[in-house]
C-alpha cells in the first residue's frame, strides 16, 4: 500500500492513526510524504518504507506517465479485500 501524504510534519503526524489502520488491514505500508516526516515514521516503525515526494522512483505519479519500472512493480500485487 502506498500512502501519499502531502503537508508538513504536523499534518503527517495527525494521519498516523489512519496509517496504523491501513497497516493492520493491508500489512506493508509505504509512505510518500515530507522527507523528514517520512524518515521519522519509518524510524519509529509506523511505516515499512518512508520516502520523500521528490524521490525519483515516484516521479511517474506526478508526471502522469505510465511506467513499467521495477521500482513500482510491487504495485501490481492485488490486495484481497
Amino acid at each position: 500500500m502506498l500512502v501519499l501524504r502531502p503537508g508538513a510534519l504536523g499534518d503527517t503526524l495527525l494521519a498516523v492513526p489512519a496509517v496504523r489502520a491501513l497497516r493492520r488491514r493491508f500489512g506493508h505500508v509505504r509512505l510518500a510524504a515530507h522527507a523528514g516526516a517520512a524518515r521519522l515514521l519509518q524510524a519509529c516503525g509506523e511505516v515499512d518504507q518512508g520516502m520523500a515526494f521528490d524521490d525519483p522512483s515516484l516521479a511517474w505519479i506526478f508526471a502522469g506517465e505510465a511506467t513499467s519500472e521495477p521500482t513500482v512493480a510491487w504495485m501490481s500485487t492485488p490486495v484481497n479485500g
